[in-house]
């Protein structure tokens, strides 16, 4: 259980509000400095976990990671280095993909256009998205790490 409800967390929300800490100082308000979750999570709990003896935490554990490697957040690969930005763009990735595929009236002339743009524009078989390749590269980097400093099988 605590995997799947780590594998539901939004590491941009929370880089969100742990950026909003940063002009806090140790001791005020009861804080006790950048607590770094998702490094931890990742780090400590799920790739620690896939190295765990039962198969079936194993399994969850890797499950719960293909469901985080989307939702990790990591302001270098970020234009504007803004978690709230990441959280637009892939917002407004999937509502712009509805619009595009949506039958327009032919009253609508101008949404029609743009839809028509966009579609030829999306032709690709299957685009990239930079931020979720390189999500993936540092997990299997965290992971190779992890095999290779382990000291069991």
């Amino acid at each position: 259980e605590l995997l799947e409800t780590l594998a539901e967390v939004d590491f941009r929300l929370v880089s969100f509000l742990e950026g909003k800490t940063e002009s806090l100082h140790r001791g005020v308000h009861h804080y006790t400095g950048l607590l770094k979750l998702q490094e931890r999570v990742l780090n400590n709990v799920v790739i620690c976990l896939l190295g765990d003896e039962d198969p079936r935490v194993r399994h969850v554990a890797a499950a719960s990671l293909i469901r985080l490697v989307p939702k990790l957040f990591y302001n270098c690969d970020q234009g504007q280095a803004d978690p709230v930005v990441a959280v637009a763009r892939d917002q407004s990735s999937v509502y712009l993909k509805l619009l595009m595929h949506e039958t327009q009236p032919p009253s609508h002339f101008a949404v029609s256009t743009i839809t028509r743009t966009y579609r030829g524009y999306n032709m690709l078989q299957s685009p990239t998205d930079v931020t979720m390749e390189n999500n993936l590269s540092r997990v299997i980097a965290a992971v190779s790490h992890a095999l290779t400093i382990s000291t069991t099988r």
